[in-house]
Order: structure tokens, then sequence, then C-alpha cells
């Protein structure tokens, strides 16, 4: 059975049951997105504590970090051991406080633009495959980055995309990705 290395430290770990999701269905996770941050958590380790509420009833809530959470749960399920995971501990006089922190960690301030990613990613030797493979990063379309800054690259195909043809010497079904404008 793997198990999950934890890849960051702080002053409290608590066990995976122990932290209660808090944001309900304020943002939802695309199966490709899913399955990108699950490589991701798989590669890395849990490598970002979730920020959670110590409530005044004893429980603690995520704040931030839902995502990866549902991850690793699932993760669970699928058999791997999970050890108690750091998390950083957030204060809130009330739910109120709470739910104007939720909203505050899903906000973005900061922007990636096309030509820092790249300095980013050259600066840093990345390969372009791992990040796409591993990473979403908001407001970026990574496919028209990819084709404008590595010469030969072409966009990814889309599932639409996808027909059906039959091999001219065999005769068997197979598919043909047709590349996305």
């Amino acid at each position: 059975m793997p198990t999950l290395i934890i890849s960051c430290q702080t002053g409290t770990n608590l066990d995976l049951d122990q932290i209660e999701p808090y944001q309900g269905g304020l943002k939802e996770l695309s199966q490709s997105d899913y399955v990108r941050l699950r490589a991701q958590i798989e590669a890395l380790g849990y490598t970002f504590a979730a920020q959670v509420w110590a409530r005044p009833d004893g429980g603690f809530s995520t704040l931030d970090g839902h995502q990866r959470l549902r991850v690793i749960r699932q993760m669970r399920d699928d058999g791997w051991t999970i050890p108690p995971l750091p998390v950083a501990l957030v204060y809130c006089r009330d739910e109120r406080e709470a739910d104007a922190k939720v909203l505050a960690s899903v906000s973005q301030y900061g922007k990636v633009t096309h030509d820092s990613l790249y300095e980013f990613l050259q600066h840093r030797d990345i390969d372009i495959e791992s990040v796409i493979a591993l990473n979403s990063i908001p407001d970026t379309d990574i496919y028209a980055f990819k084709a404008e800054y590595y010469e030969d690259s072409k966009p990814a195909p889309t599932i639409d995309d996808e027909k059906p043809e039959v091999c001219d010497l065999c005769g068997a079904k197979k598919r043909k990705k047709k590349r996305s404008r």
C-alpha cells in the first residue's frame, strides 16, 4: 500500500477525518483537474498545509485546501496510507469571519502572464510537459502558451475532435486525434 509523503511541516498535525470541509460547493473540481492534482500530490507529496479553522466547539474546518483534501480522501479510499496532515490554524471569531476568510483564500491578485511563465520556466530549466501534466494555472491557456513559446508544439487535441478511423491494412478501428486550432 503506498503512503502519502508529507513534504511540509507546521506546529499542528491532524488526522484526515478530523478535518471537515467548510466551503460547500463554492468551487468545482473537474475530472481533468482532479487527475492533474492527484498526479501532483503523488509526485510531490502533501506540500501545502491546509488552512484550518479551530472552531469553538473543538472541531476543525477547512478554509483553504478543500480540493487537496478531497483528492487525499479519494487516495485513502483507493488504498493509500494517509499519515496525520500538517495544518495551519487560522483564527476566526465566528462563522461570518470564517466565511470572509474562505473568500479571501480563493481570491487571486497576482497574474501569471505568458511572458512571466516562460521566463520562470526557462530560468529554472523546467520542462513544459511536466507543467502541463501537474499544474492548472488560473487564467492561462497552457496549450496556447505552449504553441506560442515552444516552436515545435501544437495545441492538444480535444475529446470532441477525436474521430474513429479504420486501418487500411487490417480493418481495425483506431482513433485519430484531430488537432484543435
